[in-house]
């Protein structure tokens, strides 16, 4: 793989970047974003590979969850200044597996931050970022993935958009979940999108 050095850093060039693939179909846009009052924050800390995947789920949560969620897209050289100051103050935690017997739940944070890749991209870009190997991690407990458009995913994974479904339930943002997990529901079954080999991100 490639090692991703550029950040994409301006409001401007995330959003050029974003324009490429992640400007859904107005099918899966029947209802307008949340707006959120509780504090609540999801990072997508995105691979550069996955702003051209049509099968990324990270657009949905982007598209339909307002300013719950948002996208940092990751620079090994370069890590978010942001995002380095919200772990650093002990604020934001990771999504990602864990070997430790008790990890914190979800609602114990205000910020999360899931890494939004193939696995392999997502361990390459964990071990490849110290910041993220010092945020407390947080697991999800939840049924079996339904994705069906990434080939070769490990037991017990999720793609991006059931990761924060999971994350918008277990913080009592509902309405946002379920107008999540509808759009995500129908974007699975579309006949227009090809599964491929990648395996998307962690838990």
């Amino acid at each position: 793989m490639t090692l991703i050095t550029r950040s994409i850093g301006s409001s401007a060039e995330v959003a050029a970047a974003d324009s490429r693939n992640n400007t859904l179909p107005q099918k899966y846009l029947r209802t307008g974003p949340n707006q959120s009052g509780g504090g609540l924050k999801i990072t997508l800390l995105t691979h550069q590979r996955e702003l051209d995947r049509k099968t990324n789920t990270g657009a949905l949560a982007l598209q339909l969850c307002g300013d719950l969620v948002e996208r940092r897209v990751w620079a090994r050289r370069e890590p978010d200044r942001a995002l380095l100051d919200s772990i650093e103050r002990g604020e934001a935690a990771l999504v990602y597996p864990t070997a430790e017997s008790t990890p914190a739940p979800p609602e114990d944070f205000a910020q999360l931050i899931l890494i939004d890749a193939t696995w392999q991209e997502a361990r390459k870009i964990y071990n490849h970022s110290p910041y993220l190997q010092t945020a407390p991690r947080v697991s999800l407990e939840s049924a079996a993935s339904s994705y069906r458009l990434r080939r070769n995913q490990p037991d017990g994974g999720l793609c991006t958009a059931e990761c924060v479904i999971e994350i918008l339930r277990s913080h009592g943002e509902d309405t946002a979940a379920e107008r999540l997990e509808a759009a995500f529901m129908e974007f699975n079954l579309d006949p227009g999108l090809k599964a491929d080999k990648g395996r998307h991100s962690p838990e």
